[in-house]
């Protein structure tokens, strides 16, 4: 599993209608890596790599930590009512 491309895919999911990202377990000279990377279809329809970020496996709980963090403060953003302000200048227009 030397080559930067090999490796388990365990998970993968859609990003958009043209890109898709995977989460891998790989090594690269030796090092055990998690990938998470963004991939999209060239014109003979393969997937290539694109930008994405590989981080050794013990940093993968700081990076859950992380991502668990971002979901429960979205998740809090989100059930809060949204808060609109209107300015209405002398002459009442807005």
């Amino acid at each position: 599993m030397d080559n930067q491309l090999d490796g388990t895919i365990v998970a993968e999911f859609a990003k958009n209608s043209r890109d898709k990202v995977r989460v891998v377990l790989r090594e690269y000279h030796g090092t055990p890596l998690v990938d998470v990377r963004t991939y999209y279809e060239d014109d003979a329809g393969a997937w290539k790599p694109g930008r994405g970020i590989s981080l050794r496996r013990e940093l993968l709980g700081k990076l859950l930590a992380g991502l668990t963090k971002a979901q429960k403060l979205t998740r809090e953003t989100e059930a809060k009512p949204v808060q609109t302000t209107i300015c209405i200048d002398k002459e009442g227009a807005r």
